[in-house]
């Protein structure tokens, strides 16, 4: 397998293994954008980009960093990432191995900009709400949502392959936790600000 590291607001990224999703990040700390990668992309607009994961433990994956324009000062649609253990998300329409995790972020500013209850860093599974995983009742998911310093709503889920994970699998779930990066989305006119 390559490692391919996708530039936040350039759509070029390879297919790296048969059957896997472009923009992925595989291997032992996956990298996260440099500096150089964002950038405001190829239409000029000011770009954002999502959350990823620094230095996750062996094996683990996680997706590019995704991007979205800023139009008006405005984010009208929202960044998706996640990072997974091995074999757990090459196929969705499969459920997670019983040793599976999958974490995932959604980003978003809505109009009228972010609002509710902050989110506190370090997220602890311990402080999640939890809810059924959607498609799969009987599995639970570990649920963070709130506003992240006034700069845009995040949603996060972290979803188990058995319905009572085993004390190891939540430890190892929130040390991925810790090594969560939300990217900076400052006040924007004419640049990106990742």
């Amino acid at each position: 397998m390559r490692r391919i590291v996708a530039a936040c607001g350039v759509a070029a990224v390879a297919l790296m293994v048969t059957g896997a999703a472009a923009g992925v990040n595989v291997g032992r700390g996956a990298a996260s954008p440099s500096a150089k990668q964002l950038s405001a992309g190829s239409s000029g607009l000011p770009t954002v980009c999502g959350a990823w994961f620094r230095a996750l433990p062996s094996g683990w994956h996680q997706s590019g960093s995704p991007s979205a324009l800023v139009i008006d000062g405005q984010v009208p649609s929202n960044t998706v990432s996640w990072a997974a253990t091995p074999k757990s998300v090459w196929d969705l329409q499969n459920p997670l191995p019983r040793r599976g995790i999958y974490i995932w972020v959604d980003l978003i500013r809505p109009r009228g900009g972010p609002h509710g209850t902050p989110l506190r860093l370090p997220l602890r599974l311990h402080n999640a709400s939890v809810i059924a995983q959607e498609g799969r009742f009987s599995l639970p998911e570990y649920r963070f949502q709130g506003r992240y310093r006034h700069q845009y709503q995040v949603i996060l889920g972290v979803d188990f392959g058995r319905a009572s994970p085993p004390t190891r699998l939540r430890r190892l779930a929130d040390r991925v936790l810790h090594r969560l990066v939300l990217p900076r989305w400052v006040p924007f006119r004419h640049r990106g600000s990742c």
